[in-house]
């Protein structure tokens, strides 16, 4: 994040199209990031939730028995999705159209209560 690019290079309200970072406890974007980028642009796509824990997926017992006896930790990530943004030739920058897959979502849904 930059200040300067916000202010001085983009124009009006521009479009944000983030992924989330998870190592660990380290989600990203935070909170506060998410409220800052939605104070430069309510057009905000992130590529999934990385606070929202992926559903468990049931699997035979023998393939857990080999899971488990075969590496040292294993963690389900949250569900993926992506963003597509499409402009017509010859339309103008305001004539965006989005399109969310799987996990996405609109940034403002990432909010967590804090």
């Amino acid at each position: 994040h930059h200040d300067g690019v916000w202010v001085n290079l983009l124009e009006g309200k521009p479009l944000s199209v983030l992924t989330s970072f998870i190592l660990g406890d380290c989600l990203l974007p935070r909170n506060k990031d998410i409220k800052r980028i939605l104070g430069y642009t309510q057009k905000a796509w992130i590529t999934t939730n990385p606070y929202k824990k992926k559903k468990g997926y049931k699997r035979d017992a023998m393939v857990e028995k080999t899971i488990k006896e075969t590496v040292k930790s294993f963690r389900s990530l949250s569900d993926q999705g992506h963003i597509r943004l499409r402009l017509a030739y010859g339309e103008s920058s305001s004539s965006w159209m989005v399109d969310l897959f799987g996990a996405a979502i609109p940034l403002g849904e990432c909010v967590t209560a804090s």
